[in-house]
């Protein structure tokens, strides 16, 4: 009885705890990656809800679907990271190109 309200009480501070810290500094720009990282938060409170509860299968189901969400959540976040790269090296090249030809005519070819 003891293991079990032990085992309760360390799922309790390991969720508010994951979800208090890991939520404030992540940075959600579109709806899907906000989503995928609530499902992340969610799945991994569902494993140790039931490892907690020594419950084996609703933890893999758990582990499976953490797992799952947090691939699509870092996918969503490499594509927008992407996406900010690439705009900064366009806005560089085109800063580059203005600073060569500052003071000179520019011609348009047709």
């Amino acid at each position: 009885m003891r293991q079990r309200l032990y085992a309760g009480m360390l799922a309790a501070v390991m969720t508010v705890g994951g979800l208090g810290v890991a939520a404030g500094p992540a940075r959600a720009e579109s709806s899907k990656e906000k989503i995928f990282r609530i499902g992340t938060y969610l799945g991994t409170a569902g494993t140790i809800a039931a490892l907690a509860k020594g419950e084996g299968t609703w933890a893999l189901v758990g582990g499976g679907a953490t797992l799952l969400s947090y691939t699509l959540w870092r996918k969503e976040v490499k594509k927008r990271h992407e996406r900010d790269d690439s705009r900064r090296r366009y806005q560089a090249y085109r800063t580059a190109w203005l600073k060569k030809h500052k003071g000179k005519r520019i011609v348009r070819v047709r």
